[in-house]
């Protein structure tokens, strides 16, 4: 049974063909010195290893100096905070919540941004995830979210997803790119199995030799036919901001225990993250909110727990939600004009290092 704490309600929202070079949002960081030099992971990741991971929310295009500047600054922040893997994960469109295609917008990253932070990643000797995600800007109205999307013909719109998968397929062989992840949270099309299987026979006709990887919203817990699964951690917990860590674990662990041991050691938390806001525990999936008031501590103790129970639970790796391409350089933050949900410079910085150390 459960603990009491632990209600899993319904989750009302989440966090052209071909690849094409999307007009991104310009670049809003400043660079204001050269990046140092390219350091290294001290103990790189091998099959067996737990994956201590950040995932980058890459979605900028534009002069390569700038982006090959972005990119040596996020990830050289990661390789210092201990992290052994990085999530590559960008936004790709779909047209509404009754779609019909898929296709590269507006701050989907172009092949050569990608192919940029792919090669940085790899410099630095991390293991690398690559992560389509579909935005959701297209698709909210009362309700909606990328996992109730409905396509009219599941067909059409799966040649359409499918097209552009491979494509991004060849991207991560060519880049040596150890995962990818053939969807997140599309919950309402994750019983497709017949659409699934034929995009994971394409990705493997195309070359690719890595994982492939399904990434599972945190309450749908369904089958679906790729060898490992991602899992994003945004279950409510409904304990005070006063919780200790050793709660929130328990907490964590139940939700993981769900899931058989055997599919346990298959499944990466590919998504962790809260707003360091008081009262988080019972809705971490507000990503964003911009009112209530700032509680780090609610934060850090959030992480250092979803990290225990990763690790109790025999998982076999977590992924810190998110950096953002967009914002200021982590390695010299401003914390004046830090959102919520920012971790940098925060105490839940230190609770990702007390992980990826541990």
């Amino acid at each position: 049974m459960r603990p009491w704490w632990v209600v899993l309600v319904p989750l009302l929202c989440g966090a052209c063909t071909g690849l094409q070079v999307g007009e991104a949002t310009p670049i809003l960081r400043e660079h204001t010195a050269s990046p140092s030099p390219t350091p290294h992971v001290a103990q790189p990741w091998w099959p067996g290893q737990f994956q201590n991971g950040i995932q980058i929310y890459w979605h900028i295009n534009g002069p390569a100096s700038s982006l090959q500047r972005t990119a040596a600054q996020d990830l050289n922040y990661i390789v210092g905070l201990g992290a052994n893997s990085v999530g590559i994960s960008f936004p790709i469109y779909t047209d509404g919540a009754a779609p019909t295609r898929v296709y590269a917008g507006p701050e989907t990253p172009s092949v050569d941004s990608l192919s940029i932070v792919l090669a940085a990643a790899k410099a630095r000797k991390l293991r690398v995830m690559l992560r389509p995600l579909i935005e959701e800007t297209n698709i909210k109205t009362a309700g909606q979210w990328r996992g109730t999307i409905e396509p009219p013909s599941n067909t059409a719109w799966f040649a359409d997803y499918d097209k552009l998968l491979v494509g991004y397929a060849e991207l991560a062989q060519q880049y040596g790119v150890e995962e990818l992840v053939a969807a997140t949270e599309l919950s309402s099309l994750q019983s497709q199995t017949a659409q699934w299987t034929a995009l994971s026979d394409q990705i493997k006709a195309a070359g690719y030799a890595g994982v492939m990887s399904y990434a599972m919203n945190w309450n749908q817990f369904t089958a679906v036919p790729f060898q490992a699964l991602g899992l994003d951690a945004y279950v409510p917990v409904y304990l005070g901001d006063d919780a200790t860590v050793a709660e929130l674990t328990d907490a964590l662990a139940a939700w993981l225990n769900q899931l058989t041991l055997s599919v346990r050691q298959a499944s990466t938390v590919q998504e962790v993250g809260i707003p360091a806001l008081s009262g988080a525990y019972t809705h971490p999936w507000l990503w964003g909110a911009s009112t209530g008031v700032i509680n780090t501590i609610v934060q850090a103790n959030w992480f250092t727990a979803a990290c225990q129970a990763a690790k109790a639970t025999q998982t076999v790796g977590i992924y810190y939600w998110m950096l953002d391409s967009n914002n200021d350089n982590p390695l010299q933050p401003d914390v004046t004009r830090q959102s919520s949900t920012s971790w940098v410079g925060r105490p839940a910085e230190q609770s990702i290092k007390s992980c990826f150390s541990g």
